[in-house]
């Protein structure tokens, strides 16, 4: 029995050397740093192979006391790598013409056309009529009720001209301002109304032809709709990465613990970063 016993302690304490072996080469080999022996060589015809190792030693170290923990920079860094890694593990889908059709037809509302405008007016400037303006714009008025078409001798030029095509809303209302192009949108084609009365002047519009606004055809809106669909499909594969990456931790309260605030959103956007 004695001869028994013995046996066993002599594999315990094999047991515990062995382990404690294994340990300390683990540790050891943690303390390794390699390097390619092309940049080892490198580096020591330029003298520098000490001052890498410094430097090397330095970041080492500083991660193993958790310093990247608490540094914006290096964890802005370093979140972007991760998100990088996540995307080169799992590719989104490539994005086809099919794809591009089915979200533009389930987000139209975001590739629209805007309301288009062909219309010409006879205007009267505020700097030549003065207080006179409101009478000078009457006076056409009864002048284009009775001769429509005969506007050549009518008006003031106008720095933008006075017969414009296809303008967008946003055309219209950059030159003219919101009002006018309200009042525009409500006049009878072919048919004169105003005066509309800007900080320029007076203006009489006749409407030629209004296009309503519509939803961008698949050729005209592509660029964009790839675009958005490629950040969708990221989006969607950073979120499906990260989940599996949290299945793995837990919060958890602890005086102890990081005390570091999120960047706000709106940081991280500027410095082209999107969330997740």
């Amino acid at each position: 029995m004695s001869r028994v016993l013995a046996l066993l302690l002599v594999f315990a304490l094999g047991a515990l050397a062995m382990a404690a072996w294994t340990r300390h080469a683990a540790e050891a080999d943690a303390r390794r740093i390699a390097i390619t022996p092309a940049l080892h060589a490198a580096l020591d015809a330029a003298g520098e192979t000490s001052r890498w190792l410094d430097e090397e030693v330095l970041v080492r170290e500083a991660l193993a006391r958790g310093y990247a923990l608490d540094d914006q920079i290096v964890r802005r860094q370093l979140q972007r790598r991760m998100r990088s890694a996540l995307l080169a593990d799992a590719p989104p889908e490539p994005v086809d013409d099919a794809a591009l059709a089915g979200w533009l037809a389930a987000h139209a509302e975001r590739y629209q056309a805007q309301p288009r405008w062909s219309f010409e007016q006879v205007y009267l400037s505020r700097a030549t009529h003065g207080t006179a303006l409101d009478a000078a714009a009457a006076a056409v008025g009864v002048r284009l009720a009775a001769r429509p078409d005969d506007t050549a001798a009518l008006g003031d030029p106008f720095p933008q001209g006075l017969r414009y095509t296809q303008v967008s809303s946003a055309q219209v209302e950059a030159a003219f301002g919101g009002p006018l192009l309200q009042r525009l949108a409500a006049c009878t084609p072919n048919i004169w109304c105003g005066p509309v009365i800007t900080s320029l002047g007076a203006h009489w519009l006749r409407l030629l032809a209004a296009e309503p606004a519509r939803t961008l055809t698949l050729d005209e809106a592509r660029s964009h709709l790839r675009a958005d669909l490629e950040q969708e499909r990221q989006q969607q594969t950073l979120r499906a990465g990260l989940d599996r990456l949290r299945a793995g931790w837990r919060l958890v309260d602890d005086p102890a613990g990081l005390g570091i605030q999120p960047l706000p959103a709106a940081a991280e956007h500027e410095h082209g970063e999107d969330t997740p």
